[in-house]
């Protein structure tokens, strides 16, 4: 213990990464969000409306652990955003969202009070 006080750097603290909750993986290039942070996926492909119970307990589960410092990309189908960013202001106060802005061919921030 003695030494792992002795070996940290306390002037130089890591700093947490902030993780990008991307809604869907839907095959877009998301390497322009990577800068945001580390890119979690929420889901893939096609939902299946007849699996949504699983769905929304899966979403619930992963933005449960996410922090008002992480983002929220809205990504692929329009419910899976919706329900994201329910259940995103079911749990925190803030929501950082990025949605990509065709014009500027890159992410726009959004700080969203909730």
């Amino acid at each position: 213990m003695i030494d792992d006080l002795l070996t940290k750097d306390f002037a130089n603290p890591v700093e947490k990464k902030s993780k990008v909750y991307v809604t869907n993986n839907s095959g877009y290039p998301y390497e322009k969000a990577e800068r945001f942070g580390e890119l979690v996926f929420l889901t893939r492909g096609y939902m299946y409306y007849n699996k949504i119970d699983e769905v929304i307990k899966k979403l619930g589960n992963i933005i449960d652990e996410a922090s008002e410092d992480d983002y929220l990309c809205l990504s692929g189908n329009n419910f899976i955003c919706a329900l994201a960013f329910h259940l995103w202001a079911k749990e925190h106060s803030i929501c950082r969202v990025l949605h990509w802005d065709q014009d500027a061919k890159d992410y726009k921030q959004y700080n969203m009070a909730l």
